[in-house]
């Protein structure tokens, strides 16, 4: 029943019960009505606006007097009257205030960033908190501009060139994030920010990167075992094994659980929230792989990760173990990611095609896999070179007929 709303008789509402709401109508203007949650009391505005019932928050009593809420009601609906729906010329302009930092946090970091695989949004947070949040972070969505997207770039470029690559391509997703309309964490409706096809990333010369392509030789991958046998840390020492055994990226390892691993069958099965290509990938396992995997669940089998941390959860990174095995090892510019490249090499040298090469790596491109082309083809040469000494005669080559004996 909806009665005069005062100040007193607001004063006098019981709280709501904890996880209730109810709400007591004016009798004066229509729609205005106190919201009272828990022991919070806010004076709201209930309306229609083209066919849909709308709420609007005017504010929260005391801080808004019912005669000042009342008066705000009145200018709300003759903006109704005209046309214009109070909620979204509110949603506009708090849009127009909304900065790169209140987006990121509100929207691109819970709702994508969280979302993906855990090295890559550790990257990610790595370069936004370092680089694009300071010099960003404060300015306006809506007003970042192709300058201010290069200036970044220069910047980082100075220090870094390929790091100014990967920011200035996470800047550029994020400004494509922004042109269409999200719901913030905080249930918020944040509409468009910037118009369709206005990404000032676009145009930016991204530096020259030469690939690197560090493979271990059969000398190089001796000393690296024997490296791993001297290092104290047997959790971190299995899981370089284990990574040069299986071509594996770290994150894949890391995250691997008990459950994924099929002994009978000897596969793992990586489910698709692990993988870069976003799908599930099973692969086989080598005999020794299979031998180390039950060896470590002797030892770890209370952890539902193989490779778990002091505190029982994944390990994040092995950087100070892996220069102290390099330098034991007498490795030089190698990094945890070469032992995927040195796994790719040793398939190719042992006669392994490049698309067999890519099933085994999980690549979804063949492009990817065209890096270690110059492996393969060093094998087949060797292999035809082999086959033409069979054919023509060569000392030492099993003589191979090309016709058939007169009977």
């Amino acid at each position: 029943m909806a009665i005069r709303l005062t100040d007193a008789l607001i004063k006098k509402l019981a709280p709501a019960a904890a996880g209730q709401q109810y709400l007591q109508f004016d009798s004066e203007t229509t729609g205005l009505a106190v919201r009272v949650t828990g022991g919070s009391k806010s004076i709201i505005l209930d309306y229609r606006f083209r066919g849909k019932q709308r709420r609007m928050t005017i504010g929260r009593w005391p801080e808004w007097a019912v005669s000042a809420a009342r008066t705000r009601a009145s200018e709300l609906r003759r903006l109704i009257d005209q046309g214009i729906d109070p909620l979204e010329q509110e949603a506009t302009a708090r849009a127009e205030s909304v900065t790169v930092a209140d987006f990121w946090w509100r929207v691109y970091e819970p709702h994508h960033v969280a979302t993906r695989r855990p090295s890559w949004a550790r990257d990610v947070r790595s370069m936004m908190a370092r680089d694009v949040l300071p010099r960003l972070g404060k300015r306006l969505v809506k007003e970042i501009d192709h300058a201010d997207a290069a200036a970044l770039h220069r910047a980082i470029t100075k220090r870094a060139p390929s790091r100014a690559n990967r920011t200035i391509a996470v800047l550029s997703h994020l400004m494509s994030y922004v042109e269409r309309p999200h719901v913030a964490e905080d249930g918020e409706k944040i509409p468009a920010l910037r118009a369709q096809g206005s990404n000032p990333c676009r145009g930016i010369a991204r530096n020259p990167e030469d690939r690197r392509e560090r493979f271990l030789s059969p000398a190089e991958l001796g000393r690296l075992a024997e490296a791993l046998e001297r290092h104290p840390g047997r959790n971190t020492a299995n899981l370089v094994r284990f990574l040069l055994l299986t071509g594996c990226r770290f994150g894949e390892a890391t995250t691997a659980t008990w459950s994924q691993f099929d002994v009978e069958r000897g596969t793992w099965t990586k489910p698709s929230s692990h993988t870069k290509q976003k799908r599930s990938h099973t692969t086989p396992l080598s005999a020794p792989a299979l031998a180390l995997v039950a060896e470590m669940k002797a030892a770890n089998g209370s952890s539902p990760y193989l490779f778990p941390g002091p505190t029982g959860k994944p390990i994040t990174t092995i950087k100070t173990a892996w220069r102290s095995i390099c330098r034991q090892a007498g490795l030089d510019e190698v990094r945890v990611h070469d032992l995927r490249h040195s796994f790719a090499s040793v398939l190719a040298a042992g006669g392994a095609s490049l698309v067999l090469i890519g099933q085994l790596l999980g690549h979804t491109q063949a492009a990817t896999t065209q890096r270690y082309t110059h492996l393969v083809d060093a094998v087949q040469r060797e292999a035809v070179e082999r086959a033409a000494a069979v054919i023509m005669g060569q000392p030492g080559a099993e003589v191979v007929p090309l016709r058939r004996a007169q009977q």
